[in-house]
């Protein structure tokens, strides 16, 4: 086994840091985060790059996926089925 993969849907970035202090081996990557739709561009996308582009990598995470950046107005593509808000309660 390579790592782990993790999504920030609860709980702190330095989440990341207790897997790494725990497995030092293993490798982690950050793959996903909530869109919060309908958002506020400018706040949402200071707290992603404060927590993730720099938190994630503080945090010994190899990589950070912002997936839902690519995301339209109407928040597509999603699955069908899936999440199109993704608001955490």
């Amino acid at each position: 086994m390579d790592g782990s993969a993790f999504h920030l849907y609860a709980g702190p970035i330095s989440a990341l840091s207790e897997v790494h202090n725990a497995y030092p081996d293993k490798n982690l990557y950050f793959t996903e985060q909530w869109i919060g739709a309908p958002g506020n561009m400018k706040g949402d996308l200071a707290w992603h790059v404060r927590e993730l582009i720099i938190g994630a990598t503080r945090n010994w995470s190899r990589n950070v996926l912002q997936w839902n950046l690519a995301a339209d107005p109407n928040q597509n593509p999603h699955t069908p089925g899936g999440c199109d808000k993704c608001w955490v309660p």
